[in-house]
């Protein structure tokens, strides 16, 4: 029977402290980052709560059903956000790994995984877990695409069965990962782990990048169709080749149609964002379509992103644009507090526009 005690846990720049009330400043703070209180999908504290919420967190750790941390990025010294076991089966050597938010700063960088990695490694390879699950929304397809590519297989849906923070019910999904499957997945993790950038080797979170910004040309055809076919790949979709290959070159050889733009490190593609013009009855002769923003994994979190969106909004004004439209799923919520940041207004519930 596994037996639970409050450990750090320390790997690539990312240190898990077991949690109490001295990091309620530094928890407030990261919440601020975004002001995560106000996602659906995610157990947040709201300004002035924190105190109660890591109380309720010890309160668990004190009944045996969970194991709390803070996440402290090593780099800038901050707390990043907070993580834990819970729903703790002693005597089945269960655990599930949950209530995990980080600042906006820090999401889609090295840090989710390296405490993924550590938390999972802990559980199997020092407690001796058995099992370890995870759960989420329905609703919540990033969290989903994001357990599913640790490599835990999805058990079901257990339906009606947990408040969200606004008072309605949601379906919770549930995902496992045996003793048996984890020398495969840390495997992987230490993969994903090697082909993200290390920490010390960049400027902080959300550091400005240093990519260079253009328009895409015919001759760089190749290398945007390859971006956007990792994109489909990563969200596990059918890629077209020859038809993405058709699409990015009719589009770099009619400046009329839209244009391209390409962020590059030296020689090396970073990302890519597209927009289409598009004749618009609603806001004017001409209007512009952000069809696209694409920034390959181990270079998220760093701005690349944002300048993408505000090259796209700038050059569209230029050629006489007055508006620019997009839509973003409501599961996508680094996207949707990018697109809020730079000036976009939710129109409906996944469209959204900005005046240029």
């Amino acid at each position: 029977m596994i037996r639970l005690e409050p450990i750090v846990l320390e790997d690539r720049g990312v240190r898990l402290e077991p949690l109490g009330q001295e990091h309620r400043d530094g928890l407030e703070q990261a919440a601020a980052d975004g002001n995560l209180w106000e996602l659906r999908f995610t157990s947040v504290p709201e300004p002035g709560g924190t105190a109660a919420y890591i109380e309720k967190a010890l309160a668990g750790q004190a009944a045996g059903t969970m194991l709390p941390w803070a996440v402290r990025d090593l780099l800038t010294g901050r707390i990043a956000g907070s993580t834990r076991y819970h729903d703790v089966v002693a005597q089945l050597d269960r655990v599930e790994i949950g209530y995990t938010w980080y600042g906006r700063s820090w999401q889609r960088t090295h840090l989710n995984t390296t405490c993924k990695r550590m938390l999972l490694a802990h559980a199997f390879d020092s407690l001796g877990c058995k099992v370890v699950g995870f759960r989420t929304d329905i609703l919540n397809l990033a969290s989903q695409r994001a357990i599913e590519a640790l490599g835990a297989r999805r058990d079901g849906i257990l339906r009606h069965h947990q408040s969200r923070g606004d008072g309605s019910v949601r379906d919770s999904v549930f995902y496992s990962i045996l003793a048996s499957e984890w020398p495969g997945i840390r495997e992987r993790l230490e993969r994903r782990l090697e082909s993200q950038r290390a920490p010390g080797a960049h400027e902080g979170p959300m550091a400005e990048s240093r990519e260079e910004i253009a328009v895409g040309r015919p001759e760089d055809a190749r290398e945007i169709a390859g971006l956007m076919e990792r994109q489909i790949e990563e969200h596990s979709l059918p890629v077209d080749r020859r038809g993405i290959a058709a699409a990015v070159t009719a589009v770099l050889d009619d400046p009329r149609a839209g244009f391209f733009l390409i962020a590059r490190r030296g020689r090396e593609a970073q990302g890519a964002a597209f927009v289409a013009f598009i004749q618009s009855a609603e806001h004017g002769d001409v209007g512009a379509w952000l069809e696209e923003v694409y920034v390959i994994p181990g270079r998220r979190g760093r701005g690349i992103g944002t300048r993408l969106v505000r090259e796209a909004v700038r050059r569209a004004r230029d050629v006489g644009c007055r508006a620019m439209d997009l839509e973003v799923t409501e599961d996508r919520q680094i996207a949707t507090h990018l697109y809020e940041r730079e000036g976009f207004q939710r129109l409906a519930r996944s469209r959204w526009m900005r005046s240029l």
